[in-house]
C-alpha cells in the first residue's frame, strides 16, 4: 500500500550526546581534527589566524560562534572555487602557501566530522538503548511513512539502517536506498557518483518516482561525501583517511554563516531545498535533540512548515527549565507545538 510521507523526523546532535556525551561533543571533534594535522599544517593555520603563542589552536576553534571558523571556511571555499575553475592547470592566484592552508583546513574539517564516526557499533554502554530506539523508529517509518533529516555528522541511524537487518513485525526490512529501485523506504538521493546536472534533476517530491520512499537528508553534510576538484563529482564512500584530491562536504561554521555555506555547495543546497519542500506537506514534525541555534533551520520551519502541521519537540529532562515554551516560541515564532522531556532522548518512543 502506498504510504503518505507526512511525518518529518529531524534529529540533531542530542541523539549522539545521549549515547556518549564525550565522543559526540563538538569540542572533542575539533581537538581530534587538530591532532590529525601535521605540524606544518597546524602551524600554517595558526599563522593565518595570528594565534598567540600562549593560546592553543583548539581554544580558538572550539566555539561555533567564533569568527575564526568563519575565516577558515571562507579561505577553503574561495580556494576551492579557483581550483575547480582551473582544473589541473596552475593558477597564478593560488600560491603554494595558500594551497597548503586550504588543504590543511579541509583536512581539519574532514577529521572533525570523521571523529563522530570513529567508534564501532556496540563500543559504548548505551548502544543497546540506541538499538532499541532505532528499531522503534524503523517500525514507525515502515508503518506510517516518514522523512528523516539529520544535522549531526555522525551516521548512527544511517549506518544502522544501511547495514543492520532490522526485524520488523511482518518480517520486512528498512534500509537506505542508494540509487536503486529496490523496495526500500529511505533514500539519500544518489548512489556512488552524482554530478551537478544529476543534482539539479533530483526531484523535490520523491514520490513522483518512488511512492514508497522517503528522504534521508544529511543537512549539514558528512565525512562520507567528497567532491573531486575539476569534475564536480560527489562520491560517497566508507570512511578512510583524508585525501587532498577531494574536498569534504561538511558544515562546520559560525551559526550565522551556515546558510551561506549551504547556498554555495550544490549538494547541501539541494538537500536544503528538499527539506523546505518536505516541510510544506508535513503533518507532524518531530524535533529531537536540537539546540535551536541554527537560524537557517529555524527560518525554514517558520516559513515553510505546513500551517496545519503539528510540531513535537523532544529534549532531555535536564534541559526542561532552559528550553521551555518561551524559549521555543522565541526561536520558531510558532504556537502549535508540544514539548516532551524524557530523561534521555533514547527513552522517547511515543511516535
Amino acid at each position: 500500500m502506498q504510504k503518505k510521507r507526512r511525518a518529518l523526523i529531524f534529529i540533531a546532535n542530542g541523539l549522539g550526546m545521549a549515547i556518549d556525551h564525550i565522543q559526540y561533543d563538538i569540542k572533542i571533534g575539533i581537538r581530534y581534527g587538530i591532532e590529525k594535522l601535521e605540524e606544518k599544517e597546524k602551524k600554517c593555520i595558526e599563522e593565518f589566524l595570528s594565534c598567540p603563542a600562549t593560546t592553543k589552536l583548539e581554544t580558538l576553534l572550539e566555539n561555533e560562534q567564533s569568527n575564526d571558523l568563519a575565516y577558515l571556511n571562507m579561505i577553503s571555499m574561495v580556494t576551492g572555487m579557483i581550483k575547480k575553475t582551473s582544473g589541473d592547470k596552475k593558477n597564478a592566484l593560488i600560491s603554494d602557501s595558500l594551497i597548503l592552508l586550504s588543504d590543511s583546513i579541509n583536512k581539519f574539517i574532514f577529521y572533525v566530522a570523521k571523529s563522530f564516526n570513529k567508534s564501532e557499533d556496540g563500543q559504548c554502554d548505551k548502544y543497546n538503548l540506541f538499538a532499541d530506539f532505532a528499531n522503534n523508529l524503523a517500525k514507525y517509518i515502515y508503518n506510517n511513512g516518514a522523512h528523516v533529516v539529520t544535522t549531526n555528522y555522525d551516521d548512527l541511524l544511517y549506518r544502522y539502517f544501511l547495514k543492520t537487518d532490522i526485524k520488523l513485525d511482518n518480517g520486512n526490512k528498512i534500509k537506505i536506498m542508494q540509487g536503486r529501485r529496490d523496495r526500500t523506504y529511505l533514500a539519500d538521493g544518489f548512489g556512488q557518483e552524482l554530478n551537478r546536472d544529476k543534482l539539479n534533476k533530483m526531484k523535490l517530491n520523491i514520490y513522483d518516482s518512488y511512492p514508497n520512499v522517503g528522504w534521508y537528508l544529511h543537512l549539514h553534510g558528512s565525512s562520507r561525501f567528497y567532491s573531486k576538484y575539476g569534475s564536480g563529482i560527489v562520491n560517497k564512500k566508507d570512511f578512510g583517511d583524508y585525501d587532498e584530491a577531494y574536498v569534504p562536504h561538511v558544515i562546520l561554521n559560525h551559526f550565522d554563516l551556515k546558510k551561506f555555506q549551504i547556498n554555495v555547495n550544490p549538494l547541501l543546497n539541494r538537500y536544503f531545498c528538499i527539506f523546505k519542500e518536505v516541510l510544506k506537506t508535513t503533518d507532524v514534525l518531530y524535533i529531537l535533540g536540537y539546540s535551536g541555534s541554527d537560524s537557517h533551520i529555524n527560518d525554514a520551519i517558520k516559513e515553510d512548515m505546513n500551517k496545519k502541521g503539528k510540531i513535537i519537540i523532544i529534549n532531555r529532562e535536564a534541559d526542561k527549565e532552559r528550553m521551555n515554551k518561551k524559549f521555543w516560541e522565541d526561536k520558531l515564532k510558532l504556537l502549535n507545538f508540544e514539548l516532551i522531556y524524557p530523561q534521555s532522548i533514547l527513552d522517547f518512543n511515543d511516535w
